[in-house]
C-alpha cells in the first residue's frame, strides 16, 4: 500500500530530523565534554589529593551515569545518521522509489 503524502508535510517531517539531529548532536557533544572532565578527574584524583585538593565523592556517580546517558545519546545519533554513516564506509544507498 502506497501512501500519498502531501509535499508539506514532507518538508515539515525532514525539518523536525534536522532539528532533532542538531539537539542529538550537540547533547552528545556536552555529555563527551562532561564525561571528559570527570574521567580526568577520576585519574587525577590521587594526585590531586596529595596536593590538598580532592575530587567530591559524587564525580564517579556522575561518571557513569553520564557516560550510559552518553551511549543511549549515541544510539540516537548513528540511528539518525545511518545514511552518512553507510556511505562513510562505501556502502551505496538504495535507490529511493520514484513518485509517480
Amino acid at each position: 500500500m502506497n501512501l500519498i503524502i502531501p509535499r508539506a508535510l514532507e518538508v515539515k517531517v525532514r525539518m523536525r530530523i534536522i532539528v532533532l539531529r542538531r539537539i542529538v548532536s550537540l547533547l552528545l557533544f556536552a555529555l563527551w565534554v562532561v564525561t571528559g572532565i570527570t574521567g580526568t578527574l577520576l585519574l587525577m584524583g590521587s594526585l590531586l589529593a596529595k596536593v590538598g585538593i580532592y575530587v567530591p565523592t559524587v564525580i564517579p556517580d556522575v561518571h557513569t551515569y553520564i557516560g550510559f546517558g552518553a551511549f543511549g545519546i549515541s544510539v540516537i545519533h548513528i540511528a539518525l545518521n545511518w545514511d552518512a554513516l553507510k556511505s562513510y564506509i562505501g556502502i551505496k544507498p538504495k535507490p529511493k522509489a520514484r513518485k509517480k
